[in-house]
């Protein structure tokens, strides 16, 4: 994230002719993630490139938690750069405090394994999992008769060295940055769930500035979605062979077209989840959108964030 945060900086510093000067401070510098929303609402912090912290938040960003949802970049970005769905999700960010400013490129979760390689999910049977502390992520690897373990990422590494969990997922620029390739000689590229960075500023932070200023830092985290977009789609490729570098008998394999459809069947239970996370007019407008390409506004009444 912290790549796409230093193009943001110079694309706003060129845009506003050197007037904004973006500060950066990298992961918990400014406080735990928890804190760092918070503070938005409050006006200690001023913006925020995130990921987990606002789909933990706001339900209706909880769609990028879907699995198996989103088979390729095309379809991403078709979600990233739709103006009626941003609309919508602007509105539930509004409602809590905050402005929601873009949606860019981070990257597809992939699995890493400590004994064998996954290709369907009954691959996964008896084994011990590191998943985040979200329900529909933990009720989908129990369907894949997955124990769940919700350790912190600090501690990911040495639980994985440890025998703790037997595997994990993660963007492979995390892999790489984290080195969970050592400790984990097995990657299954099944492209489970997309991550992106969701960029928001805070309320106080935002009716400080000028309309200029307002119109200066949308306009330049729009142009950094698409620049974010295509920067993650092509470090994949090259983190996947920075790690192919450093550990050599590494073993990789890739999602079988085939086997999509037996995925998505054994996710069903994680979608009912989401529609009680996120409520049934604005998951049934996801799964809309999701089939036909674009999106329906279900009205404010649907997002939860608003009441």
């Amino acid at each position: 994230m912290g790549v796409s945060a230093k193009e943001w900086g110079a694309l706003t510093d060129v845009a506003s002719q050197g007037r904004i000067n973006m500060k950066l401070f990298a992961s918990s510098a400014l406080g735990k993630e928890r804190a760092q929303l918070e503070g938005l609402v409050i006006g200690t912090h001023e913006v925020l490139i995130h990921t987990s912290v606002f789909t933990g938040k706001f339900p209706e960003m909880r769609f990028w938690d879907l699995p198996f949802v989103f088979p390729d970049w095309t379809s991403v970005n078709r979600v990233i750069h739709d103006p009626a769905m941003f609309k919508d999700l602007a509105q539930a960010f509004e409602c809590q405090g905050m402005v929601l400013l873009g949606q860019g490129g981070y990257g597809y979760r992939q699995f890493t394994l400590r004994n064998k390689a996954i290709n369907v999910p009954d691959d996964f049977k008896g084994m011990k999992h590191r998943v985040p502390p979200s329900k529909s992520k933990i009720i989908l690897f129990e369907s894949f008769g997955v124990s769940p373990s919700s350790v912190a990422f600090a501690e990911l590494y040495q639980a994985r060295a440890s025998g703790v969990v037997d595997g994990q997922d993660n963007p492979l620029s995390t892999i790489f940055t984290s080195k969970l390739y050592e400790v984990s000689p097995y990657i299954s590229m099944m492209n489970y769930v997309y991550n992106p960075e969701i960029i928001a500023a805070g309320k106080p932070f935002w009716d400080k500035l000028s309309k200029e200023d307002q119109a200066v830092l949308r306009q330049t985290a729009y142009a950094l979605q698409g620049w974010s977009l295509k920067q993650a789609e092509m470090d994949d490729a090259l983190y996947l062979a920075k790690i192919k570098e450093a550990k050599p008998d590494v073993k990789v394999n890739m999602m079988d077209p085939k086997n999509l459809p037996i995925w998505q069947e054994r996710s069903k239970a994680a979608y009912e989840a989401y529609k009680e996370e996120s409520g049934e007019k604005f998951a049934a407008a996801t799964f809309d959108m999701l089939k036909n390409g674009y999106w329906k506004s279900p009205g404010k009444d649907a997002l939860l964030s608003c009441k």
